[in-house]
C-alpha cells in the first residue's frame, strides 16, 4: 500500500471501527473459539508476493473480530478493564500515524514535555504532594520491576549493577499475599529469588499486618539477611484488598527500607477525594504505580509511576552512551533512563486528549457510579438462592460463590462460571480466596451502564436455575439417587457397623460409591477412607463431604486393590459384595492386597446382598444383588439373580425416561462359602464358622473368628 492510499484505508478502518463500537453489545463478550481455531485459518508460510488490501481487510473482518474477547464491551466484568475512551482511541490513531520512537528528548520533544506535564496533572488529580515526579510506563509490571531493582541497588549501595550480587548479603523484600503476581515476577527478574520475597501475614481485612512486618524484618536482620524494601498493595487484583499504608510505611522507615505502592487498579479512584482514605499516608512512599488504562479510559498501555525522588531509579537504570547524547544539552530529561526499555511510545498524547475531553469531574462520576452499581449488584446476588458473598465490595470489586444445597461449592461455582462465559452476555473470571474457588465481579468498563450491571444479576439467576435443573436430571445425579435408594437399606444395619468399628482408629470402605455408607460411619472412628474405581461416584462423594475432606476426617481416592495394597494401614475394612462381582478380575489378589493394608487385629466386614433391591424384573433365583454405573448417557442397573451364578439381568435407564432390560452373561458369582475360601487362600488368619442365624428367612451371618483377627461376612439370602 502506498502513502497516497492511506486516506482510503484509514477511512475504511474508521468506518469499521465506528460500526464495531455501535454493535459491540450484540457480540458475546468473551471469544467463543477453541484453542488453535484461529491459527488454522492462517497460511503456514508467509506470502512471496504482495496481497491486495481488499483481501487483507476482508480477511481481518472474517477472522479477527469473532476471535477476540471484547474488552470495550459494556458488560465486561472480568479481570480489571483495559478501558479506551473513544477520544483516547483517536489520540492513539494520531500516535500511530506519527510513529515516533520517543526514547530521548531530541527524538520527540513534544512527547517528552507533554509526558512531564501529564504526569504532573495526574499527580494533582490524585492529591499527591508537590515534589513527586514520574514517568509513563507500559504497565504496572514494568513499574514494579523498576521499583524492585531500585530497592535492591539502594540496599547494596549500587554495587549490584557494577560488580554483581556474588558475595553480597542476601536481599529480602516484603509484601502481603494479596500483592499482584507481577511483584513475584519482579523479584525473579531482579535475581533476588522467589524464596526471598517474604509474604507477611495479613489481618482480618486481608491487609499486611505492620507488627508482623516488624517481626519479619528484625528476624531477617538477626539471621544475616539484608532487608531492602516493602511492596504495598492498594486494591489487590484477587479481592481488592488494601494494606494499611500509613502504619506500614512507618515500620519501613524505622528500618530505612524503600517503599513501593502498587495501586495499579485502585489508584484511579483516588481522583475522588473521599476515597483517598484507602491509601492514607501514601505521600511517605518512595514509588507509586497506577494504571490510567484500567479505570480512567486511557487506552492500553498507559501506567504512571510516581517517584518521590527519581535519582535512585535513574542511577539504577540509566545508561547514556555517546551515541545517545543530545549535544549542547545537559539538563534535559530522557525518560528512557527512568525505565527498562530504550524505545518508548508517545503514551502521553492519549492522556492529554482524555483529560481535556472529559475533565476530572466526569471521570470522578463514572468511578462513583461503578462503585454504587457494584454495591447494588452484590446486594442483589446475595439474595439469590444458592449464592453467597465471599468478600464485600472493595471499591467496585466483590467476590461470590454459588453453593446450592447438597453440592460442593467450588465445583458448583466453577460450573456456573463456565456457563456464564459460554453464554456470552457477560464476562466474569475467578480467583482462589482462602482456599475457595470464587467468582470476581468488577464494575469498571468506561461506558458501562446501571442496566448492564443489573442484567448480569439476571444472567446469574437464569443460568443458576438452568444448572440446577440440569444437575437434577444429569445421569450422574440420577445414578446417585438410584444408588442411594439401594444403599439406604443398609441404614438398618448402622448399629452393627458402628459397634464393629467404634474402637477402630481408622476404617476403610472399599467400593464407597457416592458415600452413603461413609456418611453413616462418620464419627464412629478417628479417620475414615473411602476408595472406589469410579471417578463419577467419587465426584459425587466429594461434593457431599467438602467439610470433612477439608478437616482431614475423611479421605477419598481411586483404588481397587488389584495393583497393590494401600500405603496407609487400617484397623478395619468394609467391603461391599459387588466389588467382587462387577469390578474385580481376581478376588484372591484383591483380598491379598487388602490383607496387607489391614492390621492383623483388624476387622473385615463384607456385605454380600440385601433383600430390598430396586423395582426391576422379578428374580428367578435365590440370591439378589444390585450395582450401578453410568457412561454419561445412560444409567445401567445390574441386578444379578440366578441359580446358575452366571446369568445377570441388566436394565438401562435412559435420560429420556425410557428403559430396556436384557439378560447377559458375566463372570461367575461368588457365594459366601467361596469368599471364606478365598480369604484363607489370600493369607488371612485361619478362620472357622462360629455362628449363623436367619431373620425372616432373609439374612444369614457367617461370623468367623481367629486367634488374632475377627472377620464377619454378612450375607442376605434370597427367597423372593
Amino acid at each position: 500500500m502506498k502513502r497516497e492510499d492511506y486516506f482510503r484505508w484509514a477511512e475504511r478502518a474508521a468506518r469499521w471501527g465506528a460500526e464495531y463500537l455501535t454493535t459491540l453489545d450484540e457480540r458475546p463478550v468473551r471469544a467463543q473459539t477453541a484453542p488453535g481455531e484461529i491459527a488454522a485459518l492462517l497460511p503456514l508460510a508467509p506470502p512471496e508476493e504482495p496481497v491486495d488490501m481488499e483481501t487483507i481487510f476482508a480477511d481481518f473482518e472474517r477472522i479477527v473480530p469473532d476471535g477476540m474477547t471484547h474488552w470495550q464491551h459494556r458488560r465486561f466484568f472480568a479481570y480489571f478493564s483495559a478501558n479506551a475512551a473513544p477520544v483516547s482511541m483517536i489520540a492513539e490513531n494520531l500516535t500511530a500515524v506519527m510513529a515516533a520512537q520517543c526514547m530521548l528528548w531530541q527524538t520527540s520533544p513534544a512527547a517528552t514535555e507533554i509526558e512531564t506535564r501529564m504526569v504532573d496533572w495526574m499527580r494533582q488529580a490524585l492529591g499527591l504532594p508537590e515534589g513527586f515526579q514520574g514517568v509513563i510506563q507500559e504497565s504496572a509490571t514494568s513499574a514494579n520491576v523498576c521499583a524492585v531493582l531500585t530497592m535492591r541497588e539502594r540496599a547494596l549501595g549500587w554495587r549490584g549493577i557494577d560488580s554483581g550480587m556474588v558475595g553480597e548479603k542476601q536481599v529480602r523484600v516484603y509484601a502481603s499475599p494479596e500483592t499482584h503476581s507481577s511483584v513475584d515476577k519482579a523479584i525473579r527478574i531482579a535475581g533476588i529469588g522467589q524464596q526471598h520475597l517474604v509474604k507477611v501475614p495479613t489481618d482480618g481485612s486481608w491487609a499486611l499486618d505492620p507488627e508482623a512486618l516488624r517481626r519479619e524484618i528484625d528476624a531477617d536482620r538477626a539471621a544475616g539477611f539484608l532487608p531492602a524494601g516493602v511492596v504495598l498493595c492498594v486494591g489487590g487484583t484477587s479481592i481488592g484488598a488494601s494494606d494499611r499504608v500509613h502504619q506500614t510505611i512507618e515500620v519501613a522507615r524505622e528500618h530505612d527500607l524503600y517503599v513501593h505502592v502498587d495501586a495499579a487498579w485502585a489508584g484511579s479512584a483516588m481522583i475522588c477525594p473521599e476515597l483517598r482514605v484507602l491509601w492514607e499516608g501514601v505521600e511517605g512512599a518512595d514509588s507509586i504505580a497506577f494504571n490510567p488504562h484500567k479505570w480512567l479510559g486511557a487506552q492500553f498501555d498507559c501506567s504512571i509511576q510516581f517517584l518521590a525522588d527519581p535519582e535512585p531509579q535513574v542511577r539504577t537504570l540509566g545508561v547514556r552512551p555517546d551515541y545517545l547524547q543530545t549535544l549542547g544539552q545537559t539538563e534535559i530529561t530522557n525518560y528512557s533512563e527512568w525505565t527498562i526499555p530504550l524505545g518508548r511510545r508517545f503514551r502521553a498524547l492519549k492522556l492529554w486528549f482524555l483529560l481535556r475531553a472529559h475533565g476530572l469531574e466526569d471521570l470522578r462520576q463514572r468511578i462513583r457510579n461503578h462503585i454504587a452499581w457494584a454495591e447494588e449488584a452484590a446486594a442483589a446476588i446475595a439474595l439469590l438462592d444458592g449464592f453467597r458473598l465471599t468478600t464485600d465490595c472493595h471499591l467496585s470489586l466483590f467476590t461470590f460463590q454459588y453453593a446450592p444445597d447438597g453440592e460442593n461449592a467450588n465445583d458448583a461455582t466453577e460450573r456456573l462460571l463456565r456457563a456464564v462465559n459460554d453464554d456470552g452476555r457477560i464476562y466474569l473470571t475467578q480467583t482462589i480466596h482462602e482456599g475457595q474457588f470464587v467468582i470476581r465481579f468488577q464494575v469498571g468498563q468506561f461506558d458501562c451502564r446501571r442496566e448492564d450491571v443489573l442484567l448480569a444479576v439476571d444472567v446469574l439467576r437464569e443460568l443458576a436455575h438452568v444448572l440446577e435443573s440440569n444437575m437434577q436430571n444429569s445421569p450422574y445425579q440420577k445414578f446417585a439417587r438410584y444408588y442411594d435408594t439401594y444403599v439406604q437399606n443398609f441404614v438398618d444395619d448402622l448399629p452393627f457397623y458402628c459397634t464393629s468399628v467404634k474402637r477402630s482408629k481408622s476404617v476403610i470402605e472399599v467400593g464407597c460409591g457416592t458415600g452413603r455408607i461413609l456418611q453413616l460411619l462418620l464419627g464412629s472412628c478417628a479417620h475414615i477412607t473411602g476408595v472406589d474405581v469410579s471417578t463419577e461416584m467419587l465426584a459425587i462423594a466429594k461434593e457431599r463431604f467438602t467439610d470433612q475432606l477439608a478437616t482431614g476426617e475423611l479421605h477419598l481416592e481411586i483404588h481397587n486393590f488389584l495393583d497393590g495394597p494401600m500405603v496407609d494401614h487400617f484397623d478395619a475394612a468394609l467391603v461391599t459384595f459387588f466389588t467382587f462381582n462387577y469390578v474385580l478380575d481376581d478376588p484372591q489378589i484383591f483380598l491379598s492386597h487388602l490383607r496387607n493394608s489391614v492390621d492383623r487385629q483388624g476387622i473385615l466386614i463384607m456385605d454380600l446382598f440385601h433383600p430390598k433391591p430396586l423395582r426391576l424384573p422379578e428374580t428367578d433365583g435365590q440370591w439378589s444383588e444390585m450395582s450401578f454405573y453410568t457412561d454419561g448417557r445412560t444409567i445401567q442397573c445390574r441386578d444379578r439373580r440366578t441359580m446358575s451364578k452366571e446369568r445377570e439381568i441388566r436394565t438401562q435407564i435412559y435420560l429420556d425416561g425410557s428403559d430396556e432390560t436384557e439378560i447377559i452373561t458375566q463372570r461367575r458369582y461368588y457365594s459366601p462359602q467361596e469368599i471364606v475360601a478365598l480369604l484363607l487362600e489370600s493369607g488371612w488368619s485361619e478362620v472357622q464358622l462360629s455362628k449363623s442365624y436367619s431373620v425372616d428367612g432373609f439374612m444369614a451371618d457367617i461370623n468367623l473368628h481367629a486367634e488374632d483377627s475377627h472377620f464377619l461376612v454378612r450375607a442376605v439370602a434370597g427367597g423372593m
